[in-house]
C-alpha cells in the first residue's frame, strides 16, 4: 500500500513539477475551479456505500449488484446536473472557460459510476498487492497523458483530457480486479442496510467537502481563478504527507481497526503506533519545508511560482493537525461511530469559515488564507483529543505518553 502511494504521490509531484513549467497558473486554477464544483456535487450525493461494505464483518457479496445499480444511476444524474450548471459555475467564478470544461468533465462521474464496487474485497481482506496492480495503470496513463498533451496544448485541457483518461482506466481496471461481474439490481432491505451506515459516511463527506474545498471556492471567487492556482500548488506540495503515508495507514486501518474494534487494548496499540509512524514522518517533512521551502521551489517549480511560499510554510504546519484528524476518524469509523468523523470536519469548517474572510483582509491574500485553514485543523484536534478520552479513557497526557512510549521503545 505504501509502494503505491510513493508512485501516486510521486507521478503527482512529477506531472506537477513539469506542467508548472508548461502551464500557467490561471490554467491550474480553471482546473481547480471545475473541481470544486466537481466534488461538490459528488459530496453532496455520496452514498457511503463503500466505506459500509468495507466495516462490515458480514459476508457482503450479495450487496454489490444494489450498490452498482445505486451508483450508476447517481452517476448519470449528477452529469446532467454538470451539464447544466456549467454556465451558473463559470457565472459564479466569473471565468467563461468554465463553462466546456466542466462539460468535458462531467463525463468522469459518469466513469465513477460504472466502476466495480466489488473491488473493496482486496481492501477488507488487506490485499494491497492486487489494489497496487489496480492502480498502476491509471498512474502511468495520467502522467504520460498530461506530460505529453502539457507539451502539445499547453493550455488547460491538458489537464482536462488526462483527468478523464485517468478515470476510465481506473473504471476498467476496476472490473478486471474485482474478478466478480456486477449487474443492474435493486434491492430495497439492502439499501437500507446499506444507507443505515452510509448516511454518516454521506453527512462526513458534505463536511469534508465545505471544509476541504471552501478554501478553494473562496480564494477562487475573492483572489481569482490565478490566485487559486498558487493556492492548489502550494496545497499539494503541503498535503504531501497526507496522500503519501497517512491516507496509507487510513486505509490499512480501517479493516485492521474494524477487526480489533471488540479488543480495545490491542486496538489502542495497533492505533498509537501507527500515530507515531504518521507524525514522524510527517514532521520530518515539515521541517525541510520551513528551512528550505523557498528554494525548493525556486529550483523545482521556477522563479514565478515563489508567490506561494509564504502559505506553503504555514499550510505544511496545518497539515500535520490535519493528520491527526485523518486518522483519529480512521479510528472512530473502525468503531462503528462514523458521526465523529463529521464532527471533526464540522469543527474544522465553522472556524475556517469564521476566520478565513478576517484574516484574508488582514494578513492578505493566500497567507490569510492558509492561516485559518490550520487554525481551524487545530481546532478539530482538541475536539479529536476529547473523543478520545472519553472512547478510550486517555486524557491528553496519557496519549502523549502513549506516544512517547514508543517513540522509546522504537528507539
Amino acid at each position: 500500500m505504501l509502494l503505491g502511494r510513493a508512485l501516486v504521490g510521486a507521478s503527482g509531484f512529477l506531472r506537477t513539477l513539469i506542467l508548472a513549467r508548461l502551464l500557467s497558473p490561471h490554467d491550474f486554477g480553471a482546473m481547480g475551479a471545475t473541481l470544486v464544483v466537481l466534488n461538490a456535487v459528488e459530496a453532496l450525493t455520496e452514498t457511503g456505500y463503500e466505506t459500509a461494505l468495507v466495516q462490515r464483518r458480514d459476508d457482503v457479496d450479495r450487496f454489490y449488484d444494489t450498490a452498482f445499480t445505486i451508483q450508476v444511476i447517481r452517476g448519470l444524474v449528477l452529469a446532467v446536473l454538470l451539464w447544466l450548471a456549467a454556465p451558473l459555475a463559470a457565472a459564479f467564478f466569473r471565468e467563461p472557460v468554465l463553462v466546456p470544461v466542466l462539460r468535458a468533465t462531467a463525463v468522469v462521474v459518469i466513469l465513477r459510476g460504472v466502476a466495480n464496487p466489488a473491488r473493496v474485497r482486496w481492501i477488507r481482506d488487506l490485499r494491497f498487492d492486487t489494489l497496487f496492480w489496480w492502480r498502476l495503470p491509471e498512474v502511468v496513463v495520467t502522467l504520460v497523458v498530461a506530460i505529453t498533451l502539457g507539451f502539445v496544448l499547453r493550455n488547460v485541457w491538458a489537464l482536462v483530457i488526462a483527468f478523464i483518461a485517468s478515470q476510465v482506466t481506473s473504471t476498467v481496471a476496476s472490473h478486471i480486479v474485482a474478478r466478480r461481474p456486477v449487474h443492474l439490481a435493486l434491492d430495497r432491505e439492502r439499501i437500507r442496510e446499506l444507507t443505515h451506515y452510509g448516511k454518516w459516511v454521506l453527512a462526513t463527506q458534505v463536511m469534508t467537502f465545505l471544509s476541504l474545498q471552501g478554501d478553494n471556492a473562496f480564494v477562487a471567487r475573492a483572489l481569482g481563478v490565478a490566485a487559486l492556482g498558487f493556492y492548489q500548488v502550494a496545497f499539494r506540495i503541503a498535503e504531501l504527507p497526507i496522500v503519501g503515508l497517512t491516507q496509507v495507514v487510513t486505509q490499512v486501518g480501517l479493516p485492521s481497526l474494524s477487526a480489533l474494534h471488540r479488543e480495545r487494548e490491542r486496538l489502542a496499540a495497533w492505533y498509537f503506533a501507527a500515530q507515531r509512524l504518521v507524525l514522524a514522518a510527517h514532521g520530518a517533512f515539515v521541517v525541510v519545508v520551513l528551512l528550505f521551502g523557498g528554494a525548493i521551489t525556486r529550483v523545482i517549480l521556477g522563479a514565478r511560482w515563489l508567490p506561494i511560499v509564504p502559505a506553503l510554510k504555514i499550510l505544511v504546519v496545518g497539515m500535520l493537525f490535519r493528520s491527526v484528524v485523518t486518522l483519529g476518524a480512521t479510528l472512530f469509523n473502525a468503531l462503528g461511530e462514523p458521526r465523529f468523523a463529521y464532527q471533526l470536519n464540522a469543527v474544522h469548517l465553522v472556524i475556517m469559515a469564521a476566520t478565513i474572510y478576517p484574516l484574508t483582509q488582514w494578513m492578505g491574500g493566500l497567507e490569510g488564507v492558509a492561516t485559518a485553514v490550520s487554525l481551524s485543523l487545530v481546532g478539530a484536534t482538541v475536539l479529536y483529543v476529547w473523543r478520545v478520552r472519553v472512547t478510550l479513557g486517555l486524557d491528553w497526557r496519557e496519549q502523549l505518553a502513549h506516544l512517547a512510549a514508543r517513540f522509546s521503545a522504537t528507539a
